[in-house]
């Protein structure tokens, strides 16, 4: 009986003793294993988790500064765009013989464009919805108006320039001209007349075409004494001298220097109406420009400042 009982516990014991070493030897350690990974998995992914979040956060931090700056310069912007866009059709209006004295220059800030455009084209349309078509087309606008922006401002800098210069041209020219005639105007007419006399003519029935050429003379420059100063008063003057040479007694004594000193001067004052007319039509077409540019850039600005980047999320 003893013999079998020992038998029977040694027959028990192996495989007890055999699931204990197996737990020792392969569960215990590949436990230790697993709950290790576990860990460092949990740990990389708090990690990237934090990282993540921290990426996002800045990320809204960075779209909030961008959205700041440019409303900040948007603003600025339109001002100078109303502005410039005020100054022309001021400009515009005095695009005439008698109210063009000078140019105005609008003031252009170039740090508005460059510090908008430096944010770039992806930062910026992040800013808005992309999946919204009127939004992708709004940006798409203002992005070309900003872009475009300081090459239309020196490309109107430098037309006004020429504008300005071709008037002194042509008014340098007309005032040459002009001083050559009215001296040659005195002259005959001193030569008819005595200063300081006082003369009764029958003017119907002279037959001095000197005479007839003084009185004549006479005439326009009282005419012009009496008329409003500016170049139209000096035009219409010149007109009232060119008309003289079909005058078939006065025409006799008109030397062809003094005639087409008259005609080179009313050319001189065509060119300037025509340089007037060309320049109001281009600038039509660059406040027709700024205003689209205004338009956009004040709708943009607007979408901007409907947005929010929530920095709890």
């Amino acid at each position: 009986m003893n013999i079998l009982l020992q038998a029977a516990y040694k027959v028990i014991d192996v495989p007890v003793h055999s699931c204990y070493d197996i737990a020792k030897d392969f569960i215990v350690p590949s436990l230790t294993i697993f709950v290790s990974v576990i860990v460092v998995y949990f740990g990389f992914y708090l990690q990237k988790r934090h990282l993540n979040q921290a990426k996002l956060l800045q990320e809204r931090e960075t779209k909030i500064q961008n959205k700041d700056i440019l409303e900040l310069n948007n603003e600025s912007l339109i001002t100078n765009l109303k502005f410039t866009i005020d100054s022309l059709i001021e400009c515009k209006s005095n695009l005439n013989l008698d109210n063009f004295t000078r140019m105005n220059y609008p003031k252009y800030d170039s740090s508005q464009c460059s510090t908008i455009v430096s944010i770039g084209y992806i930062s910026i349309f992040n800013l808005i919805d992309k999946k919204n078509p009127s939004d992708r087309q709004l940006f798409s606008s203002y992005w070309n108006s900003v872009s475009n922006i300081p090459d239309n401002f020196n490309s109107l800098s430098n037309y006004l320039i020429y504008i300005l210069q071709e008037f002194n041209r042509l008014n340098n020219s007309i005032n040459d001209l002009n001083h050559l005639i009215t001296t040659e105007v005195s002259n005959k007419i001193h030569d008819a007349f005595e200063p300081f006399e006082t003369y009764t003519l029958d003017i119907e029935n002279v037959t001095d075409p000197k005479v007839k050429l003084a009185w004549l003379l006479k005439n326009a420059v009282d005419k012009l004494n009496e008329d409003k100063k500016g170049l139209s008063a000096t035009e219409n003057y010149l007109q009232d001298l060119d008309k003289i040479k079909f005058d078939p007694l006065a025409s006799k004594v008109i030397t062809s220097e003094f005639a087409q000193n008259i005609v080179r001067a009313l050319y001189y004052f065509k060119s300037m109406k025509s340089l007037f007319e060309t320049s109001s039509t281009t600038l039509t077409s660059y406040i027709s420009t700024f205003q689209k540019d205004t338009n956009f850039v004040t709708l943009f600005n607007e979408l901007l400042l409907k947005k929010t980047f929530d920095l709890s999320k």
